[in-house]
């Protein structure tokens, strides 16, 4: 009983595995499609409910590793053979920087959240992202670029922090960046944010998943 149990856990691991690499690769959503998979393998497997989001949250980044560090070296040789680099990578720089303080913030916090709370956050996070991609599209911007710089700082840190504690990696940062019009900063600091909030996230949720109780088997 104890070999089959093991089989249908590595079996149920390794399907929904497929699945959500799958349908990332197929439509290019990552942590969209990954973290509600996770959170019913997580679930029905008999986890503890306190800690199921946290644990696909993790997961998630982790399995976002080598798609972010492949996405941003693409970026990478694009950026540099882009005419108006300087000018872009001044603004991508300023904004990276403030959403890795938006990451250690949301690392800071994410363990004292409750599964629920983090699931609404998701889904609020979810509701932004369908909005602008299906209704809004590129054609409306919540502003003209940001009037000053603390307005930037601002969005970079909300958008660090709620893509760590959601695990959406960079596509936050794509389209909050498309929403005040910066479509070509946006591909660039997406593909910086991706690496940093994956690979920052995933070291995060590891620390603090050393003290909670019920985590799966080998974590």
């Amino acid at each position: 009983e104890m070999h089959d149990g093991l089989a249908l856990y590595i079996l149920g691991f390794v399907a929904g595995g497929f699945l959500s690499g799958f349908l990332s690769g197929l439509f290019n959503l990552g942590g969209i499609v990954r973290i509600p998979i996770l959170l019913f393998l997580f679930y029905i497997f008999g986890f503890s409910d306190s800690i199921l989001m946290h644990l696909a949250i993790g997961t998630s980044l982790a399995l976002s590793l080598p798609s972010s560090a492949i996405n941003f070296y693409k970026e990478y040789k694009t950026w540099k053979s882009d005419d108006e680099r300087s000018h872009i990578s001044a603004f991508v720089k300023g904004w990276l920087l403030v959403v890795v303080l938006g990451i250690i913030a949301g690392l800071a916090i994410v363990r004292y959240l409750p599964d629920d709370l983090l699931i609404w956050v998701f889904i609020l996070a979810l509701l932004f992202l369908a909005i602008q991609v299906f209704i809004l599209r590129d054609s409306y911007s919540l502003a003209e670029r940001f009037s000053n710089g603390i307005t930037m700082a601002f969005a970079a840190f909300i958008t660090g922090l709620v893509s760590t504690v959601t695990g959406l990696s960079g596509v936050l940062t794509r389209s909050v960046l498309r929403a005040f019009a910066y479509p070509w900063e946006a591909t660039y600091a997406a593909a910086g944010s991706g690496i940093l909030i994956s690979v920052l996230g995933t070291l995060g949720y590891m620390v603090n998943g050393l003290w909670i109780s019920g985590e799966p088997p080998f974590t």
